[in-house]
């Protein structure tokens, strides 16, 4: 194998950033429709029982997390990935189980708002939306992790010529 393909810079580090960078548009996507169609759409419910207030500030929230999780992703992007393997790896492996975390989140709010009638349809697309976003969000970020761990270690030598 020649160096470009062992070290960070070739081949392997551009599917490396591009699969980090489209997970992070699709985590900033993910917000964007919470923010846009969920959370009005959750404040508009009518149900008898429903606490929207409560579940539009859990939504609030919800976006937070997934926009630190897309910032992680874009910065692990665009940061150059030489050293600190199992440090990157790990990150990448917590990201990926978050964004995996959040498809059940979204899962069980889709689920919820699916059974309290057509007026609450397009919050349940919009969340059918977040949570296969948030899947490939979360399995690619795995994917990396497991990239970038299987990734060999690039060697360099010092002033004296010895492999470090």
């Amino acid at each position: 194998m020649n160096a470009e393909h062992t070290s960070i810079g070739g081949h392997f580090g551009l599917l490396w950033r591009c699969m980090l960078f489209v997970g992070a548009v699709l985590s900033f996507g993910v917000a964007v429709i919470i923010v846009m169609a969920v959370i009005p759409g959750i404040k508009a419910d009518t149900f008898p029982g429903a606490t929207p207030d409560k579940a539009a500030s859990a939504s609030q929230v919800i976006v937070i997390v997934v926009m630190l999780v897309g910032a992680a992703l874009l910065g692990m992007a665009f940061v150059t990935p030489q050293g600190h393997r199992a440090g990157k790896v790990l990150l990448l492996a917590v990201l990926g189980l978050m964004g995996l975390v959040l498809t059940l989140i979204f899962l069980d709010g889709a689920d919820a708002y699916a059974h309290e009638g057509p007026g609450m349809k397009g919050v349940t697309t919009a969340l059918y939306l977040c949570i296969g976003a948030e899947l490939i969000v979360g399995l690619t970020a795995l994917a990396a992790a497991i990239l970038r761990w299987r990734q060999p270690m690039r060697q360099t030598t010092d002033t004296c010529g010895k492999l470090t």
